[in-house]
């Protein structure tokens, strides 16, 4: 019997896009439930860890956004051809899940004068060093992707997270063409470029 899935999360993007984009490259069908702000407290305590993401898998409860997205990846072959390309592709998106907090500081603070500080800081000390690695990972892998020669979830998450700092800073990946080819590749890939076309509009 094929799995049955139900991912709940917000009407956004955010945490659970990735998943999203693992199961419309798979092309497998999945029930995405879109849950508005409003409507959370009153689920929150009716859920296995009171957090979203979640997705159910045959009715079985399952949460944390990056746990699941490694389990679709693994599932439907996008964590890479060996054991090291597996840890090469978790050990990328670990550090995309590092810095995310930080990123997140940046765009809940309403103080401009303290946000432009915050961006800043945040690119010099946090996001330049680790978007200056990870395009040199690229270049040293050679061909389209991050690891190995196919796409793994490490693709797709950095095709997600990539945007969010040209958000903060439109120039923000202008020194890393590595890293915008391998963003370009991810969205022109047919199924994903599908769901992005008809994906309902979100402020995040």
């Amino acid at each position: 019997m094929s799995e049955q899935y139900k991912l709940t999360y917000f009407n956004a993007k955010a945490a659970a896009e990735p998943i999203r984009y693992l199961f419309a490259l798979a092309e497998v069908k999945y029930e995405d439930i879109r849950i508005e702000k409003p409507d959370w407290p009153a689920l929150k305590p009716k859920t296995r860890w009171e957090q979203l993401p979640f997705i159910e898998i045959n009715g079985q409860e399952f949460a944390q956004s990056v746990s699941i997205a490694r389990y679709l990846a693994r599932k439907y072959g996008f964590i890479g051809d060996s054991p090291l390309e597996s840890l090469a592709a978790d050990e990328i998106i670990d550090t995309f899940m590092d810095i995310r907090p930080l990123s997140r500081a940046v765009f809940l603070d309403q103080n401009l004068i303290k946000r432009a500080e915050l961006t800043k800081k945040f690119f010099d000390n946090s996001l330049t060093p680790f978007l200056v690695k990870l395009n040199e990972l690229k270049v040293v892998n050679g061909g389209k992707w991050l690891v190995g020669q196919k796409i793994t979830y490490a693709d797709i998450y950095a095709a997600h997270m990539l945007p969010s700092y040209e958000f903060l800073l439109p120039t923000a990946l202008d020194e890393y063409p590595a890293l915008k080819a391998v963003q370009q590749s991810v969205f022109s890939i047919p199924q994903i470029k599908a769901y992005i076309e008809k994906r309902p509009v979100t402020a995040s």
